[in-house]
């Protein structure tokens, strides 16, 4: 590794020469680009029909429940030795994680869970991908109502 110039007394404090460190590429998203999707996402959940009052009461609901119906999450599988069973895991499972979607398939018992945005957790392109995919889904829930025209809305309040 060789630092950049502006980087260099930096770099001689906190390494040693003939050391061995693990390098790590980052893509930096921008707080831009993070902070257009809250305010997408804020516009959309204040503006969603009375129908969805109760099953997304947050933003977050929301944001994470979307993740989930996109794609972008991660999956638990659970054998139960029969459906009743599979009752009392799911909901043990639902209980444990009030944002996670369990669902039952005869005594088998899924579990879903958002993946995190956070940056140490999804990378630059992985994030794009699943906003675009977040906010196209969520602007689908709101009749009549164009992604643009929630644009137009979303930063204004």
């Amino acid at each position: 590794m060789i630092p950049l110039g502006r980087f260099s007394q930096v770099c001689e404090r906190q390494f040693k020469l003939a050391d061995r460190y693990r390098l790590d590429l980052v893509n930096d998203r921008t707080g831009r680009s993070e902070r257009h999707y809250f305010d997408f996402l804020d516009e959309v959940w204040a503006q969603l029909p009375e129908k969805y009052g109760d099953r997304w009461p947050t933003r977050e609901h929301l944001r994470k429940w979307a993740l989930i119906f996109t794609g972008y999450c991660d999956q638990t599988h659970y054998a139960a030795k029969s459906p009743e069973e599979a009752e009392r895991v799911a909901a043990f499972m639902q209980a444990d994680d009030e944002f996670a979607v369990v669902t039952i398939d005869d005594n088998v018992v899924i579990r879903a869970v958002a993946k995190s945005q956070a940056r140490t957790a999804m990378g630059h392109k992985e994030f794009q991908a699943s906003k675009t995919a977040v906010m196209d889904y969520v602007s689908s829930l709101i009749p009549g109502v164009t992604q643009e025209d929630i644009h137009s809305y979303a930063g204004r309040g």
